[in-house]
């Protein structure tokens, strides 16, 4: 069981010990309302996809992280209005391959 009921989890998918996918599994298995946020090291499809199976409602990446281009900050605007998202540039790949729906309220 975890020790702390959190609304939002903020990890990267390279963690100290473990692998952030497997904390995003576990965390939604166990308390399905959480809202998920992953930030990625690797920029691939394959990774992205795999996020988004892992039940993330949020994918950014890490190389946008102080560019100021805002996604860490609009990530979070997102989630506030119940919506989901994943790097533009996969979005649409994503949600052709995905089976069940990105966005969970």
């Amino acid at each position: 069981m975890l020790r702390y009921k959190p609304s939002l989890l903020i990890c990267s998918s390279d963690l100290e010990t473990g692998y952030g996918m497997n904390l995003l599994r576990r965390v939604k298995a166990e308390l399905p309302t959480c809202q998920l946020l992953i930030v990625l090291v690797r920029e691939t499809q394959a990774v992205v996809q795999e996020a988004m199976q892992a039940y993330a409602d949020v994918v950014i990446f890490k190389s946008s992280l102080g560019t100021g281009k805002g996604d860490f900050v609009q990530a979070l605007q997102t989630l506030s209005e119940g919506a989901c998202i994943s790097p533009r540039r996969f979005a649409s790949s994503v949600l052709q391959k995905r089976r069940t729906p990105i966005c969970r309220r």
